[in-house]
Formats: structure tokens, C-alpha cells, sequence
């Protein structure tokens, strides 16, 4: 914290964090924190390249060794004029070890010693770096490994739920997320064995870390500069780490954690990196999941109706087949549709396509399956209901259309209506056979109204005459 501003960048690290989660297209891989590690150098004082050069040692040894006999005759005449030669030379001999060994401990052995200690240092600081980086990469892998089985979002909010226990062992942690549809943050996951953490943010803009796009560490919620969220929120002082989650290049979420202040910064950035590496890693996964469904979707609706199409009405009713009760077919299909489209354009006749489906959806009951055809033909299955019981559904059917039309601001249009159950055959395409023929005799004999399909089974049915008059409304 400097000067009351929050650390974004506390250290090396922490800069990590910041450039990856600005970014507004995070994808796997993208977001994650990652590392250079350096190898150990050798280090490159002058005492060791002394070492390493015997003539300099050898050199400065004989320097050292005539300077210190020089000053040791100057100082016997001075002091000691009187002393005989060899008395001279006995005590020559006893100052000069003593002095050349001071020389030599002052100015290579001293030097050398702090160099040894700080190369020491360097070392088990690089040691640190490296089994840090080696369980981030760890946690990372296993994290992955257990994101990929995750067939649906629940499944990522359950590896989530775990991953935030190991992310940030003994604290509170929680994951807000939005729908793909919505900007308001719901709690999806909380550490577990801890409450969550009880960030009151309610919408994606009001999170400064979401709003941001990149991490946010507070050291202090006492400080000017933290965030409003943070403020008050315990009755005594809090830090906190907010890492945003993208998806689909938006950020929509936030992995939140607090802890209690003054922690050292060697555990809040181990933190900060499994936070990121969960934070990048769930919003991959969520984004890979909702393209997949996103992509089914679309495969297995009608795009201008948004009922379901044929073939996931087939998918769906051979699952109504395990269940020994009968079931009821409507076909449907729109009177004179040709004519509306010929008299009022296309575009008219897609707006009467997509109000019947309106009330389509508003006749069904809940586990009905309602879905479009082809053309203006739709199809209603009703479970564990007969063929005349679904008359009343077709009638309500009309009635619905009738009173809407009145103020829908589409031309006025009927629909016929016919229906069959599962006596007719087993087979989804069997009932719908038969149902047909049903609603082409309501066509034949007037339109605009529902007609029971007869109880046969399908061989005994005509279809090909109402397929080829019914082109006509």
C-alpha cells in the first residue's frame, strides 16, 4: 500500500496478475499467470575473479608483501633505532604474517565471504521461486484435469467449490457469477467447510474488479483507496483479493477472498497466482459450455419460432416411450397460409408463424413438447394424455388464436387441428401419420376446427392426398 492506493503490483508476480486480467479476451491459457525462471548465475565480484586468476593473486600478494616491508623497516628505524640487525628481521618476521594476514582478510576473503552469503541467499530465494512455481503448475494441472470433466455449469461450480479450499487454504472464498443474460452477480460457489466471504456486490458494474477487467489486491479495508464493498464489512480490518472471470471476452464474475491483514506478501502472491489460475480456468470452462449449448440450441430449435424442431421432437418423444401410458399428437397447420403470405409478404406470414407459436406455448401444459414442423405445420405431444382428450387442448388452441388476433396487428387467420394418440402405433412417426389424416379431414370439411384421428394403426391411413391438397391452406 503506498500512500492509500491499493498494491495492484506488489511484486513481480502481482504484475502478472494485472497485465493478464486487464485484458478483455481471456481464453485458456491467456489469462494465466506465468513465470520465467532464471537459472542460478555464478556471481561476478572482483574477489572471485581474483580467485580465478592465480597471477592476479599471486601479484597482489607480492605487492602487499613488499609495501608491508617497506612500512615495517620505516617504522623499526623510527621507533626502534637501536635494535640490532637481526633483532630487526626476528620482529620483521613476526608483523609481517600479522599484517599481510589482516590485508588479506580486508580486502579478499572479508569480500569474498559477503559474496558467498548473498549468493546463498540468491539461491535458496530461486529455490523458493521454483517449488512455488512447481505447485502453482501442480494445482494448475490438477485444477484443469478436473474442469474437463465437467459436462455443465453445476459441475463446474462444484471443482470450483473445492479448488477455492486449496486456492486459499483456511479463508473465506466464493465465486459470483452472471447469467449469459443477465448483469446481476449470483453466489455459485463458496470455499468448502468456510461461510462465504459475504461480498454484497449485487451487479457486474458495481464490482471494481469485474468493471476493471483485471486483479485487485486490498491490503487493508481501513485504507482511502479500497474498495467501498470492503469497508465496513467486519468489525475489525480486512484484506482482500478480487479476481475477475471472463467469458466469451466479457467479464462477468469475480473470485473474491479475505483475509486478515498484515499477511506476508510471499503467501499473498502464491494465493493471488491459484486465484488467477481458478479465475481463468472456470471462465474457459463455463465459456466452452455455454458455446456448446448455445450451439445445441440452435441445432435443436426452430430459428424464427424458437419451438423445437422435427428432429428433436422425435429425440424427445422416444424418451416419452419408456413410459407405458398413452400420449396424444396434435398436428397443426395454418388455413390459407399461401394466400396470407402471397396477399401481405413474407414478412407478415412470419409474424403469424411466430404469434401461433405464442400460443402454442400458452395452450401446453408444463412437460408438453411443442415444436414447429415445417412450413406452417406444428406439433403438440401431450404425455399420459388420449386422442380425445385432446380435443379440449386443440379448442383451447383456437379460442387462444381467435382472441389474440384481435389486437396481435397480424391479418386474421384460422388453423386446423387434428389428433391421434399411441393406439395408433408406437412409433413417433406412426401417431403423427395418423394425426395427419385427421387434420386433412378437418381441411376437407371446412377448416378452422379439430378432428379426432381414428384409433388404427397407421397402414390403414392415407397420407399422401393430404399432404398434396393441404399446399393450399
Amino acid at each position: 500500500m503506498k500512500d492509500g492506493h491499493p498494491v495492484h503490483l506488489r511484486r513481480s508476480s502481482r504484475h502478472r496478475h494485472a497485465q493478464t486480467h486487464s485484458r478483455h479476451e481471456p481464453h485458456a491459457g491467456s489469462q494465466t499467470a506465468t513465470r520465467s525462471t532464471t537459472p542460478p548465475t555464478r556471481p561476478t565480484g572482483w574477489g572471485q575473479r581474483l580467485l580465478r586468476s592465480p597471477a592476479w593473486v599471486l601479484g597482489a600478494m607480492l605487492a602487499i608483501a613488499l609495501v608491508v616491508e617497506l612500512t615495517s623497516d620505516a617504522l623499526r628505524r623510527l621507533f626502534l633505532p637501536d635494535i640490532g640487525g637481526i633483532t630487526g628481521v626476528a620482529l620483521g618476521l613476526v608483523w609481517l604474517p600479522l599484517l599481510l594476514g589482516g590485508l588479506l582478510w580486508k580486502l579478499i576473503v572479508e569480500p569474498l565471504h559477503r559474496e558467498q552469503h548473498a549468493s546463498v541467499t540468491r539461491l535458496r530465494e530461486q529455490r523458493r521461486q521454483l517449488e512455488a512455481e512447481a505447485q502453482r503448475l501442480d494445482f494448475d494441472a490438477r485444477l484443469l484435469r478436473a474442469l474437463e470433466m465437467a459436462d455443465d455449469e453445476e459441475g463446474v461450480f462444484e471443482v470450483t467449490r473445492q479448488a477455492l479450499g486449496l486456492a486459499s487454504p483456511g479463508r473465506p472464498a466464493e465465486l459470483l457469477l452472471a447469467s449469459s443474460d443477465d448483469a446481476s452477480l449470483a453466489r455459485v460457489a463458496t470455499a468448502d467447510g468456510h461461510e462465504a466471504p459475504g461480498c454484497p456486490v449485487a451487479r457486474t458494474g458495481d464490482c471494481p474488479a469485474v468493471r476493471q477487467g483485471r486483479s485487485l489486491v486490498f491490503d487493508s479495508s481501513e485504507n482511502l483507496a479500497t474498495c467501498p464493498k470492503l469497508r465496513h464489512r467486519a468489525e475489525t480490518p480486512l484484506a482482500a483479493t478480487c479476481m475477475p472471470v471472463a467469458v466469451m471476452g466479457r467479464s462477468i464474475g469475480v473470485v473474491h477472498t479475505t483475509r486478515p491483514v498484515g499477511q506476508p506478501e510471499e503467501t499473498i502472491d502464491a494465493e493471488a497466482d491459484r486465484l488467477a489460475s481458478l479465475a481463468t480456468r472456470a471462465g474457459a470452462r463455463i465459456e466452452l459450455i455455454r458455446a456448446l449449448d448455445e450451439s445445441r440450441e440452435q441445432a435443436a430449435t426452430d430459428p424464427l419460432t424458437g419451438l423445437a424442431n422435427r428432429r428433436t421432437l422425435e429425440a424427445r418423444y422416444r424418451q416419452l416411450e419408456r413410459d407405458e401410458a398413452t400420449h396424444a399428437v396434435l398436428a397443426c397447420d395454418l388455413d390459407r397460409f399461401k394466400q396470407l403470405n402471397d396477399t401481405h409478404g413474407h414478412d407478415v406470414g412470419d409474424q403469424a408463424l411466430v404469434h401461433f407459436a405464442r400460443v402454442l406455448a400458452r395452450a401446453s401444459r408444463p412437460g408438453d413438447l411443442v415444436g414447429r414442423s415445417g412450413g406452417e405445420e406444428f406439433v403438440l405431444v401431450l404425455p399420459r394424455c388420449d386422442r380425445h382428450e385432446a380435443v379440449e387442448v386443440g379448442e383451447r388452441i383456437r379460442t387462444l388464436l381467435a382472441d389474440s388476433l384481435a389486437t396481435s396487428g397480424v391479418p386474421p387467420f384460422t388453423v386446423s387441428i387434428g389428433t391421434a394418440d399411441t393406439a395408433a402405433g408406437e412409433q413417433f412417426e406412426d401417431v403423427v401419420r395418423v394425426a395427419d389424416a385427421a387434420l386433412y379431414e378437418a381441411k376437407r370439411t371446412g377448416r378452422d376446427r379439430v378432428v379426432v384421428g381414428p384409433g388404427v394403426r397407421p397402414e390403414a391411413v392415407a397420407v399422401d392426398e393430404p399432404r398434396h391438397l393441404r399446399s393450399s391452406g
